[in-house]
This record gives structure tokens, sequence and C-alpha cells, in this order.
């Protein structure tokens, strides 16, 4: 099921949460210092994936419909900080452009509570 949500990385390591449908900020999702490199939501949209190269580090936020957001449209998943976090050293892979990173960084999600990180030519595969 697609969302219809959009989360947007800052330069301050925040992540904004913007809801299309009616075009309203959602929430802020808490996790980093520093700018992401890149987010992607699971194909059920439940989780948010995200990743700081200058961090070295993926961040997994529960961002799904909950039992709680039934009674409070748009509040914050259970806590705005990552439900699970994974430091990583892919070593020089990680040092690139900012350009670059639309090339040779990217989520893919191979089973429904597993997500792959690509960094050039090295593949990390995280727990959700």
């Amino acid at each position: 099921m697609p969302t219809q949500r959009l989360a947007v990385g800052t330069t301050e390591g925040a992540v904004v949460m913007f809801d299309l449908k009616t075009a309203t900020r959602l929430y802020v999702l808490e996790g980093y210092h520093t700018r992401l490199t890149a987010l992607s939501f699971s194909p059920d949209g439940r989780r948010l994936a995200g990743v700081s190269l200058e961090e070295s580090q993926v961040n997994i936020w529960k961002v799904g419909s909950s039992f709680s957001s039934f009674f409070k449209p748009g509040a914050p998943p259970a806590g705005a900080a990552p439900f699970k976090t994974y430091p990583f050293n892919v070593g020089d892979e990680a040092r690139m452009t900012i350009a670059s990173t639309l090339d040779w960084v990217s989520f893919e999600w191979p089973a429904e509570r597993s997500a792959r990180l690509k960094i050039r030519d090295s593949t990390l595969t995280f727990a959700t």
C-alpha cells in the first residue's frame, strides 16, 4: 500500500514528515546531528530507513498507522527517536559529493522486515 507521506531530511539531521493528502506537516523525527544522505519508506509504509554517511549510521523509525494515531491523527509515532540504530563503517566508499549520492547510495527492501543499503560497491543489510 503506497504511503501518502513525504519524508524530508534536513541539513541539521531532522526528518520532517508531511501528509501529501492534506498538504500539512505531520511531525519531526530525530536521530542525526548532520545532514541525511538518503531516506526510504518500506513497501508497506510502516517503516522509514535513513542513512547519514557523515555519521556512518542507519536509523529505522516505525511510522506506520498505529492505534494511538486513530485518536490523534498526525501525531508522531510512539517516539520521535529511531526504533533501531545501526552504526557501520565502509571506509572510503562513503566519501563522495552530495551530487554523487544520487547515483551511489540507495535502499532496497528485499523482505518485509529487511532493508538493504548500497553504498558504491558495498552492500549492508539490516533487520527493520
